[in-house]
């Protein structure tokens, strides 16, 4: 309970600013977990499943027995499979297929990407901001030279240093983070690369 307690006045000496450093924090994690969980789908799939459904393409003659690997519901590789057999079967062309799903799959991912840097980047600002505010008030409590000038002073110190250190706090693990999706997010073109590749192989040997 006094740990609670310390933590809150600790919280309180670091001003109005750390409200929306907290919001910025909440925000972060947010598209963090839902990029993650989204990337995780798309990389579900095991290894070797584009050279299955090349040999299944190959050795199908009618769209109609094509039958997609059961990766279950939760694999979005198997969603963007049925879905590029269901568009050949009605006479789509194999680029536009994969154009069309590469905007659909990878844009929300470029969109949210942008605002979770746009995020990390404003923390150690909002947190500069903090010691702007926390360094005019010190130099306001210096220039009234009152009996509250130590007290003052030192409210302006602490809320100069405690809104710098949770803006780096916050944005330090968010750089880390970032890089971690950019690196599944090039894993997913990389296997999404490869299974168009081993589509239009499938289709090739199939006489298409």
């Amino acid at each position: 309970m006094n740990n609670l307690i310390e933590s809150f006045q600790y919280w309180i000496k670091g001003g109005w600013l750390l409200i929306p450093l907290a919001g910025v924090c909440i925000f972060i994690w947010y598209y963090f977990i839902k990029m993650n969980g989204r990337l995780k789908k798309l990389l579900s799939a095991p290894e070797g499943i584009e050279d299955e459904l090349q040999e299944e393409l190959a050795r199908s003659h009618s769209w109609s027995r094509v039958k997609p690997p059961a990766l279950g519901q939760a694999c979005r590789i198997n969603y963007m499979i049925a879905y590029a057999i269901e568009r050949l079967r009605q006479g789509r062309d194999l680029i536009h297929i994969f154009s069309e799903m590469r905007q659909k799959e990878f844009a929300p991912f470029e969109r949210d990407l942008a605002v979770l840097s746009a995020l990390v980047t404003s923390a150690p600002l909002l947190g500069l901001l903090g010691t702007v505010f926390g360094m005019v008030n010190t130099f306001s409590a210096i220039a009234e030279r009152s009996s509250q000038t130590t007290e003052l002073m030192a409210s302006g110190i602490s809320q100069a240093l405690i809104t710098t250190q949770f803006g780096l706090i916050i944005a330090i693990p968010g750089i880390f983070g970032i890089s971690l999706l950019r690196k599944k997010l090039q894993q997913v073109e990389v296997r999404f690369s490869a299974l168009q590749i081993h589509f239009s192989l499938g289709l090739h040997r199939r006489g298409q």
